[in-house]
C-alpha cells in the first residue's frame, strides 16, 4: 500500500514538470495536440478537468496555459487522486507530459550493456579457470566447486538485466503498461534473490581458497567461521527476500493499489543486507592480508594485490535502498550495479587460479621480460640466466599460490618484481 501512496506522490509533481516544460510546447500545433490528449486521458482524469478548466482562466485550446497554470493542474492531481485507480493517474501524468512536450528519458541501454558486458568478462575469466584445470597445470579443489555455483547464481540476474530493459526499467513508469511495470518488479525481486546468495557464495569461494592455502591455526579458524556466516547471511536474507510481502506475489503487484498484502520494512530490510554485506567482505579481504604482507614481493605489488581484493566492496557506496516514487527509473542504478558486482566478484574470485594458466600460455614471454631487465640492470650473465630460470613454470607448480624459495639477492629482487608469482 505505501508503494502505491509513493505512486500517487508523483502526481503532485505535475504542476512543476509542466511549468518548467512551457518553453518547449509547440504552439502551432494545439489542436492536434489536444485531440490526441482527450483520446488518451482516462475517463476520471477527464472528469476533473471538465470541473476545473472552466474556472481556471484558460481557454479549452490554449495547450500553454493548460500545461503552465499551477493552480489548474493542482485542482486536476486532487481531484483525480481521489477518483481515480493508481494506473490510471500514471497514464494522466504520461499523456500530460506528452501534451506539453516534456523529455523523456531512457537508460535501458545502460543496464543492458553493463549487464551483458560485465557477464561476458566474468564468464571469459571462469571458463580460464576451468581450462587451466583441463590442461593440468592446477588441482581442482572445493573452492572451484563454491565458483561454479557462484557463476550459476550469477547466470539469471545476467539474463535478467536483457528482460528488465526490454520491460522497461531504466524508463519513467507512467511511460509503461501495467504489465510491463508488474514484470519490472517481479524480475527484479527474483533477481535480488540470486544476487544475495551469489554474493554469499562468493565470499565462500574466497574462504575456500584460503583454507586450501593456508594450513596455520587459528587462522583456519577464523576463515571457517567467516565461511558459516556467510552461509547464514545468504539464507536468511534470501529467505527474508522471497518473504517480504504475504502473500509473495504481493511484492510485484502492490504497485497498483488493486491487490490487498502486506510487506515489511523493504528500506530496513535492503540498508541491513547492505551494511552486513560490507561487514562480511571487509573480513573476508582483511583475513588474508597478514599472510601477503608476509610474502617476499615489493611494496607496489603488495598494494596491487590488496586493492584488487578490496575492489569487490568497491560498488557497495552506489546501491541506495531509499522510498522512490518511481520505480522503474530510480532502481535502475540499483540494478545494474548489483550485476556488476557479481561479476567483479567472480573476476577476483578467478584471478589466482589463472596464474598458473599464464604461467603455462607465455613462459617464453616471461623470460625474455626477465632477460631484458636484467640486461638494462646491468647484470651479469649468470644472473640473468638465474632469474630467467626463477621465472618459468616448474613442472609440479599446480597450485592457486606457490611458495617462494630462497634464491641470492639479485633473484629475490626479480621475484618481487614479478606479476604472477603470488598470485
Amino acid at each position: 500500500m505505501k508503494l502505491s501512496l509513493n505512486i500517487m506522490a508523483v502526481m503532485a509533481g505535475l504542476t512543476m514538470v509542466c511549468t518548467a516544460q512551457s518553453s518547449l510546447i509547440p504552439r502551432g500545433s494545439s489542436a492536434s495536440l489536444l485531440a490526441a490528449a482527450q483520446a488518451s486521458y482516462p475517463t476520471c482524469s477527464l472528469k476533473c478537468m471538465a470541473k476545473a478548466i472552466p474556472t481556471s482562466g484558460c481557454d479549452a485550446t490554449d495547450v500553454v496555459c493548460l500545461c503552465t497554470n499551477a493552480e489548474l493542474q493542482e485542482s486536476i492531481t486532487l481531484c483525480a487522486m481521489q477518483s481515480c485507480t493508481v494506473f490510471e493517474l500514471l497514464t494522466t501524468k504520461n499523456v500530460t507530459e506528452t501534451m506539453c512536450s516534456a523529455p523523456v528519458r531512457d537508460r535501458r541501454k545502460d543496464g543492458e550493456y553493463i549487464g551483458v558486458i560485465g557477464g561476458c568478462v566474468a564468464l571469459l575469466a571462469f571458463f580460464g579457470r576451468l581450462l587451466a584445470t583441463v590442461l593440468k597445470v592446477r588441482q581442482w579443489g572445493m573452492d572451484d566447486w563454491a565458483m561454479c555455483a557462484v557463476v550459476a547464481l550469477a547466470t539469471p540476474p545476467t539474463v535478467f538485466s536483457v528482460i528488465l530493459a526490454n520491460n522497461g526499467l531504466g524508463k519513467d513508469m507512467w511511460t509503461l503498461t501495467a504489465d510491463e511495470i508488474t514484470n519490472v518488479l517481479f524480475y527484479y525481486v527474483l533477481g535480488e534473490c540470486f544476487y544475495l546468495a551469489a554474493m554469499a557464495m562468493t565470499k565462500v569461494t574466497f574462504c575456500l581458497l584460503f583454507l586450501r592455502v593456508f594450513r596455520e591455526k587459528p587462522f583456519i579458524y577464523y576463515v571457517w567461521g567467516t565461511l558459516g556466516i556467510s552461509v547464514a547471511y545468504g539464507v536468511s536474507f534470501v529467505a527474508a527476500t522471497i518473504f517480504q510481502c504475504w502473500p509473495v506475489s504481493y511484492g510485484w503487484h502492490q504497485w497498483d493499489g488493486l491487490h490487498t498484502g502486506t510487506c515489511n520494512n523493504i528500506n530496513l530490510q535492503g540498508w541491513l543486507s547492505s551494511i552486513l554485506n560490507i561487514v562480511l567482505d571487509v573480513i573476508v579481504i582483511g583475513l588474508p592480508l597478514n599472510k601477503l604482507s608476509k610474502l617476499v614481493m615489493s611494496p607496489t605489488k603488495k598494494i596491487t594485490i590488496m586493492f584488487m581484493f578490496l575492489s569487490i566492496i568497491r560498488l557497495h557506496a552506489l546501491i541506495q535502498f531509499a522510498s522512490t516514487t518511481n520505480i522503474t527509473w530510480d532502481y535502475s542504478p540499483a540494478a545494474y550495479w548489483s550485476t556488476l558486482e557479481m561479476h567483479v566478484g567472480i573476476f577476483c574470485g578467478c584471478l589466482p587460479a589463472l596464474r598458473p594458466l599464464l604461467n603455462l600460455i607465455m613462459p617464453k614471454l616471461q623470460t625474455t621480460a626477465a632477460v631484458s631487465t636484467q640486461r638494462t640492470a646491468g647484470t651479469t650473465g649468470k644472473r640473468s640466466f638465474m632469474s630467467s630460470k626463477a621465472s618459468a613454470p616448474k613442472r609440479n607448480d599446480k597450485g592457486d599460490f606457490i611458495p617462494l624459495d630462497d634464491v641470492d639477492a639479485s633473484s629475490t629482487k626479480f621475484l618481487a618484481s614479478s606479476h604472477c608469482n603470488a598470485v
